[in-house]
């Protein structure tokens, strides 16, 4: 959770983030950082991080491959 206000998420906007999807509660830095990671890898700034996960919380709760699969398919589409 630590992780969260290091991407510089308000606490107001992580309080909604849990109203949202409680499970969020349950992962680790390490898991909300490999999710930064994926982010990055396909050319997110910083900014565009914070507020994919700040304003989708339920992003946080997919796994790394279903990520990265959508992330796949929407390049095929041409979106990415």
């Amino acid at each position: 959770m630590e992780e969260l206000y290091n991407l510089g998420i308000s606490e107001n906007t992580i309080k909604s983030m849990f109203e949202i999807n409680p499970g969020i509660n349950d992962l680790t830095n390490e898991e909300i950082r490999e999710k930064e990671i994926i982010l990055s890898k396909v050319g997110c700034s910083t900014n565009q991080i914070t507020n994919i996960i700040s304003s989708n919380s339920s992003f946080l709760n997919r796994t790394n491959e279903e990520i990265i699969k959508l992330i796949s398919y929407l390049n095929k589409l041409g979106f990415v």
